[in-house]
């Protein structure tokens, strides 16, 4: 039996007819309840979706299922991720997802692009099609691929189409197709309130 497609198998795919393509390539798949409760126990993980994913992708800091189960209810987390809050966070991606900034603390340094004074970003964060300086500085005099204009995410080298923002699956390795979403950790710097 071959197997089910994933969703990241079908990217190219958009909107209603998108939702029911997808549906009806999983039905056909045999991908329901019964995929599933096939999930490989001992390498698999059940998303209860109908789908699998590998246990090396539970608890890495990084939502992979569409409901976000892999990342519930952790007590430990990947050598990629720090416990904090109630989950894990991945580490050393310059994002401080947890309010002590434990996430972040003991990486590398890394080389930044100064916005304006005082104001910095990852250097590997310009020209990635997202604006994360104030005014968006680090997107100004870029270039992309003529497939990656408008709403598409530019990151890893290489363009996603704009269905892949905040889909509740890591597409970029920094997760900048999932940051700013609506359930995306808001970013705290150490000795700052939340807000």
């Amino acid at each position: 039996m071959s197997a089910a497609p994933t969703v990241r198998g079908l990217r190219g795919l958009h909107g209603l007819h998108g939702l029911l393509a997808a549906s009806l390539l999983l039905l056909a798949a045999g991908a329901g309840t019964a995929r599933a409760a096939g999930c490989d126990a001992e390498t698999g993980f059940s998303c209860g979706e109908g789908r699998c994913i590998d246990k090396k992708y539970v608890c890495d800091g990084n939502i992979n299922c569409n409901s976000g189960v892999d990342e519930r209810n952790c007590t430990s987390c990947a050598a990629t991720a720090v416990f904090c809050e109630g989950r894990c966070a991945h580490r050393c991606d310059g994002i401080a997802r947890c309010a002590d900034g434990a996430d972040e603390v003991g990486c590398p340094t890394r080389p930044v692009f100064e916005c304006s004074p005082g104001v910095t970003v990852l250097s590997s964060k310009q020209c990635d099609g997202i604006q994360n300086c104030p005014e968006g500085e680090d997107e100004e005099g870029c270039s992309y691929p003529e497939d990656c204009r408008g709403n598409a995410v530019y990151c890893d080298g290489r363009c996603w189409p704009a269905s892949t923002r905040c889909d509740r699956v890591v597409w970029c390795s920094d997760g900048a197709d999932e940051r700013d979403c609506p359930w995306w950790p808001k970013q705290t710097l150490p000795g700052k309130a939340k807000s």
